[in-house]
């Protein structure tokens, strides 16, 4: 199976060379892989690695790859268990050298025994690959902050987008930009509203004078046209999902907006955010089943005062998964 070590106990690890490829080749040009080399993604579509691992029960695994990206860009991968293909592209971001190594994880659930795991370049070339680390976790968690992309929409499991009213499609925001310090995703044919951004610094951003981001903030604005803003969740795997967390007002001038979290398009929680920065609107959605590719939907739009202005609304979303 290619796997070179065992440590932790219960992690294994498999080497990229032992892999199955496609249009990818063995490499050792450049210096730091472990086991004797790694996989270089030549082309911009079709490459691929797959792994044979092993799950030695059910449960949730943190499926951890080595790479490097000396290149300035995202290299994003599809990614395919058993032949299934995950929501979104695992993200591989630049590590600042061909000889820098880090390590993406992606979180999903197997069944006990031998399962498949392949990396396929779609429309990009990938990063240089050494290895494929497989540790049970027992559960996944997943955080739209922690997990927020500024290069690419859908990323993993989560979407950024709006849609004209809260049950309608959603239309994927397509145009990302840094803005007063954050990194904000909004829509090329309407404008700068709606959107939603993030704050990546160690220090507070303020946006359009009035909202103050601190560092980790993650907040959405509706749109003028009353378009609602989505952060969606597509689940990766079947299992038991919960989620909680907070909605708030971050604006000074104080926000008024009605949010929802949402199960497949029905309502799980409705709530009304009225104010600055200490009004906060607590949400908790016990544990229930999801299958693969079932959404939960964080959506924020227009509240009582009927307007778009002065409503960027912060976010705060733990989703918690069992098997």
């Amino acid at each position: 199976m290619g796997a070179y070590e065992q440590s932790p106990p219960s992690s294994l690890t498999y080497e990229a060379e032992s892999a199955s490829l496609t249009g990818a080749v063995v490499a050792k040009s450049h210096a730091g892989y472990k086991g004797s080399g790694f996989v270089d993604y030549l082309n911009a579509s079709g490459d691929a690695v797959e792994f044979a691992v092993q799950a030695p029960s059910a449960g949730w695994y943190d499926l951890s790859f080595r790479y490097a990206n000396g290149g300035t860009s995202d290299r994003p991968l599809e990614m395919s268990v058993d032949d299934q293909v995950l929501p979104g592209r695992v993200s591989f971001p630049p590590t600042g050298n061909w000889r820098i190594w880090q390590t993406a994880s992606q979180p999903v659930a197997l069944a006990a025994g031998r399962h498949t795991v392949r990396l396929t370049a779609v429309g990009r070339s990938g990063p240089n690959l050494d290895a494929l680390t497989v540790l049970p976790s027992g559960t996944a968690r997943f955080d739209p902050a922690a997990q927020f992309s500024g290069d690419q929409n859908p990323s993993g499991v989560w979407r950024y987008g709006y849609s004209a009213v809260l049950a309608g499609p959603l239309t994927l925001y397509d145009r990302v930009e840094v803005a007063d310090g954050a990194v904000r995703w909004s829509s090329s044919s309407i404008g700068i509203d709606p959107n939603v951004s993030y704050n990546p610094t160690s220090h507070d951003a303020v946006v359009a004078s009035t909202v103050t981001l601190r560092p980790g903030d993650l907040v959405f604005h509706l749109g003028p046209q009353g378009q609602w803003s989505h952060f969606l969740f597509r689940a990766p795997s079947p299992g038991t999902y919960a989620a909680s967390g907070f909605f708030g007002g971050p604006d000074v001038l104080g926000t008024t907006t009605d949010v929802r979290v949402r199960i497949n398009a029905s309502d799980v929680f409705a709530g009304v955010v009225n104010g600055t920065r200490g009004a906060v609107v607590p949400f908790s959605v016990p544990f229930r089943v999801l299958n693969a590719g079932d959404t939960i939907d964080f959506a924020v739009g227009v509240g009582a005062d009927g307007s778009h202005a002065d409503d960027s609304t912060l976010l705060s979303a733990t989703i918690t998964a069992t098997v």
